[in-house]
């Protein structure tokens, strides 16, 4: 069963590559969507993909690189709306 999630990352998330890094984590597990630089700094993703997919997404960018440091991450269901093909930065 397919799922859209709406994540918020905070923390040293921005400056350091962590979109890249978000959506090399995408292309590994076959995730769809986008990640993209809030005002507030932090950082947001619209995720697709399967449960046990999305599940491992997740935990990548919870730990996420050598230089990022995530100190919130929040994920929730949301309803889908739309066509879903590829990941991009925004």
């Amino acid at each position: 069963m397919k799922e859209t999630r709406l994540i918020h990352i905070s923390g040293t998330v921005q400056g350091v590559g962590f979109r890249a890094f978000t959506a090399r984590c995408a292309q590994r597990h076959g995730v769809f969507g986008y990640v993209q630089n809030m005002e507030t700094g932090k950082v947001e993703v619209i995720a697709y993909g399967g449960k046990g997919a999305l599940d491992r997404f997740e935990e990548n960018l919870q730990h996420g690189h050598s230089v990022a440091q995530v100190t919130t991450f929040t994920s929730k269901l949301i309803e889908h709306s739309g066509t879903v093909s590829g990941f991009r930065i925004v």
